[in-house]
């Protein structure tokens, strides 16, 4: 499943990203490492257990750290 990066935080002194996802009726947060800079729009794609590319470029990957779902109300 492509999720789409409707909000993001990097957080520099891990170097990590803190993505807010879209696919479908399901939205994410998610945790990830990658060396490329993750931008709102951008559409991840899976390539194999936690591993995605960002927009479909086989050379700017991305690892999941952690993800759980997400909901605006409580």
């Amino acid at each position: 499943m492509e999720w789409l990066v409707i909000d993001v935080i990097y957080i520099k002194s891990t170097r990590h990203y803190i993505l807010t996802l879209h696919a479908a009726l399901l939205k994410m947060v998610a945790e990830v490492l990658t060396e490329f800079p993750v931008n709102t729009g951008d559409v991840l794609s899976p390539v194999r257990g936690a591993e995605y590319l960002i927009n479909n470029n086989e050379f700017q990957r991305l690892g999941l750290f952690s993800a759980s779902s997400f909901s605006a109300t409580l």
